[in-house]
C-alpha cells in the first residue's frame, strides 16, 4: 500500500512541475452585443453573448441560473436570466480562468394602465373621451384602442 501512496505522490509532482501557469492576459472575454436587458417585469428573457480568444480552445463556461457545463469553441450564448448582476466564469482547457460580471437590467415595476374616461353629456353628442395613461413597464407607450369608433382627428 505504501509503493503505490509514494508512486501517485511521485506522479503528481511530475506532472504539477511540467504544467505552465495560467498568465491572465492569455484569456480574453470580448463583448460583442454583450447582452439584453429583460423586457417584461418580472420574466427571465435577458441574454449574454459571450465572444473568448487567447487562452487554450475549446472553453467552459458554468451557467450561473443552470448550473449546467457549456463547452464552446469561440462564441455562445447564455439565456435565461431574471433581473440582477450576474458572474461569469470561463475556463479555458489548460485551467485557466477570467471571470466578468454583468449588469442585467429591466422594468422596475409591472406595466400598469389606467383609463380615464368622461362619458358623453348626452346620448349621440360624441363629446366623450377615453385618455389612457401607463406607469411601470418601459417607456414609452404606444396605445392602439380597437375597435376604434369615431373620429381620429378628436383623438
Amino acid at each position: 500500500m505504501k509503493q503505490i501512496y509514494l508512486a501517485f505522490i511521485f506522479l503528481f509532482i511530475s506532472v504539477k512541475s511540467f504544467a505552465q501557469p495560467c498568465q491572465t492576459s492569455t484569456l480574453w472575454y470580448v463583448p460583442s452585443s454583450s447582452y439584453a436587458a429583460v423586457a417584461c417585469f418580472g420574466d427571465c428573457t435577458a441574454y449574454i453573448d459571450i465572444n473568448t480568444s487567447g487562452g487554450t480552445p475549446p472553453y467552459t463556461v458554468i451557467h450561473p441560473v443552470s448550473g449546467n457545463s457549456i463547452i464552446y469553441t469561440s462564441a455562445t450564448t447564455l439565456t435565461g436570466f431574471c433581473v440582477g448582476t450576474y458572474d461569469i466564469i470561463i475556463t479555458d482547457s489548460g485551467g485557466c480562468s477570467e471571470t466578468f460580471s454583468v449588469l442585467l437590467t429591466g422594468p422596475s415595476s409591472p406595466l400598469s394602465v389606467i383609463p380615464i374616461y368622461t362619458p358623453e353629456s348626452f346620448p349621440g353628442a360624441c363629446d366623450g373621451s377615453l385618455y389612457p395613461s401607463a406607469t411601470g413597464g418601459v417607456p414609452t407607450y404606444n396605445f392602439n384602442i380597437s375597435p376604434f369608433v369615431g373620429d381620429p382627428s378628436n383623438v
